[in-house]
């Protein structure tokens, strides 16, 4: 079994999640390749799939859609997996009463390639990250800089992941 573990990031944090992802994979007995959807990873050589974006303004990044719309009809044929990052925790004022939703694209995508699941996972976000007008707005609506990825919740998607391709949850 070789799955692909394919993400698109922007400042890092996308592919944080991506390589954890693959390192639970991996110690579940899965040969897994981590890639940057920039690189053009092929999916001839995989038998499963996981594949995540970053949600700005609403939205995956346009280089990860182009990705699965590219190669659905491939991705169809086997196990996929999708996950996006976006919300951030512990959030006050304006940002503590901001409403996550999936990204537009995701529900087009997961029919698309038949995934068996979406996640949206916490985000991570550094003042680094953002010009000075999108700084000076996240802080007045209340935004708090820092990284809110819950790595258990990721952890545990993964094993679920490695249950289904290995047949663990069917025993």
């Amino acid at each position: 079994m070789k799955a692909l573990v394919a993400f698109a990031s922007a400042h890092g944090s996308t592919r944080g999640v991506a390589e954890r992802l693959g390192e639970t994979l991996e110690r579940r007995g899965i040969d897994t390749d981590v890639q940057s959807i920039d690189a053009g990873p092929s999916v001839a050589a995989y038998d499963a799939y996981v594949i995540g974006s970053p949600v700005y303004v609403g939205s995956w990044m346009a280089e990860a859609v182009a990705f699965v719309e590219q190669n659905a009809s491939a991705l169809a044929q086997k196990p996929v997996w999708l996950f996006s990052l976006g919300p951030l925790d512990q959030q006050r004022g304006l940002m503590a009463k901001a409403d996550w939703p999936e990204a537009k694209e995701v529900d087009g995508l997961r029919a698309a390639v038949n995934a068996r699941d979406h996640r949206m996972f916490t985000g991570a976000i550094q003042p680094d990250e953002l010009s000075f007008l999108v700084r000076l707005f996240f802080r007045l609506s209340g935004g708090r800089y820092g990284d809110f990825r819950k790595w258990d919740e990721i952890d545990g998607w993964a094993d679920e992941i490695a249950d289904q391709l290995t047949g663990a949850a069917d025993q």
